[in-house]
């Protein structure tokens, strides 16, 4: 607590509620008499976090490209623009430019689901990707020689034209390729 105290220039009150806070989303662990610290990655958790997530975000898809008026259309394509100037500037290859790329690679997945109208599945949905994104960095961190970007293409291709069936398939493969390449990197020794 000191260390992270002095480092952060935060008193203690707010550092332990923050601590808590993360606690709280299974971002860190509490041990007794030895404070916080950041749960070790692991291919199992890994696996049951992504295929929940895949779960949720289809269905947030389907609700989506079905109550998805003109502002959601223009506010998807909006996103991907963004991304795509990111992506083609290399952002996503930069430990400098990559938080702006991870911002608006979470634009586009958000606003692909925007429209959902669901509270509490865009809430766990929002928990779920949190999760993910310690494992995601390992992705970015040994860029995996794939079209990033004609991937999520394709994706709001098929939500524009309202193929609910295509885009989930499609978000479904995204995924998919993102957790096998990053299962291989965790290792056989993960747990």
């Amino acid at each position: 607590m000191q260390e992270l105290s002095t480092r952060y220039g935060v008193a203690f009150a707010p550092l332990r509620e923050a601590l808590f806070l993360l606690k709280s989303e299974s971002l860190v662990i509490a041990s007794d008499h030895k404070g916080f610290r950041v749960p070790l990655l692991s291919a199992a958790e890994f696996q049951e976090l992504a295929g929940t997530r895949m779960l949720l975000e289809g269905q947030a898809l389907r609700l989506s490209i079905e109550r998805g008026d003109d502002a959601w259309e223009a506010r998807l394509v909006a996103s991907f623009h963004c991304l795509s100037l990111s992506t083609k500037r290399g952002d996503h290859s930069s430990a400098k430019t990559r938080p702006d790329w991870e911002k608006a690679h979470e634009e586009f997945h958000e606003a692909l689901i925007a429209a959902a109208a669901s509270r509490l599945l865009l809430r766990l949905r929002a928990m779920l990707t949190n999760l993910v994104l310690r494992y995601r960095r390992i992705a970015l961190d040994n860029a995996a020689k794939r079209d990033h970007l004609a991937e999520h293409k394709a994706i709001m291709d098929a939500a524009l034209s309202r193929n609910a069936n295509l885009a989930v398939k499609l978000l479904s493969e995204h995924y998919e390729l993102t957790t096998k390449f990053i299962l291989k990197q965790l290792g056989p020794n993960s747990k």
